[in-house]
């Protein structure tokens, strides 16, 4: 009976998306996903090829590699595979309400409630697979978020550095500035006091042969005025 009820359920596949798991698409032993209508499994172990871009994915268990492929390189596909699933789920649900209801025989009944609750496992365990999915890709979006503002950090952080680089090459520049011309301007002025010096030694030289010259004009004074007969030679030293 439940293979009866797999048999109807199989026709409301896209046309591709049979040709795909008759030609191997799904992994075997495991119920069919609609994500398999966008890849094609390989011989090799556990990968799969992308229909779309011919990238071939890892994966486990699950189909989560599969999906997250999907939503960050191909996200029309990806929201086209979502609206299929939601329609896919609605028409089976509607579809199992209208035989559910249909008058029929006991065993028929009985057929139908046992096929009911197949179906009503399978769609179960498919909405958890998808919500574990979901949970995967949010968890995925979230970890790019955090590594985007660590980035935005890091660079706010590198500005901060170089500002603070800036500023302290200015003021080292505006230090050394200062210190030439502090330099400069006691440079100047000890070349102003070597002159000052320079001057006053000069001053103090002329001062001092002055006085020479009146000491001896003195002494020749007195000599003359006590011996005339040396007076010659006062006027000799002091013409010399």
């Amino acid at each position: 009976i439940f293979m009866l009820k797999q048999e109807r359920a199989l026709p409301k596949l896209l046309p591709q998306s049979w040709n795909q798991v008759s030609a191997g698409a799904t992994p075997s032993g495991r119920k069919w996903s609609s994500v398999w209508t966008h890849y094609e499994r390989l011989g090799e172990q556990n990968r799969a090829l992308c229909l779309i871009c011919n990238e071939k994915i890892q994966h486990q268990s699950s189909t989560s590699n599969l999906l997250r492929h999907l939503s960050k390189r191909h996200p029309e596909a990806f929201a086209r595979l979502e609206g299929h699933i939601k329609k896919q789920k609605t028409s089976d649900v509607q579809k199992t309400l209208r035989r559910d209801c249909d008058p029929g025989p006991k065993h028929t009944n009985l057929s139908r409630r046992i096929g009911g609750v197949a179906l009503k496992q399978t769609c179960e365990g498919e909405v958890r697979v998808l919500e574990r999915e979901r949970e995967l890709t949010e968890a995925l979006r979230r970890a790019q978020q955090q590594e985007a503002r660590a980035l935005e950090q890091q660079r706010e952080l590198l500005e901060t550095l170089r500002r603070a680089n800036t500023r302290e090459e200015s003021a080292e520049k505006v230090a050394l500035e200062t210190l030439r011309r502090s330099q400069e301007q006691e440079a100047r002025s000890l070349q102003r006091e070597r002159e000052d010096l320079q001057r006053e030694r000069v001053e103090l030289q002329m001062e001092k042969e002055r006085m020479q010259r009146e000491r001896e004009e003195l002494e020749c004074q007195v000599i003359v005025e006590t011996s005339p007969n040396t007076a010659w030679r006062c006027v000799v030293t002091l013409s010399g």
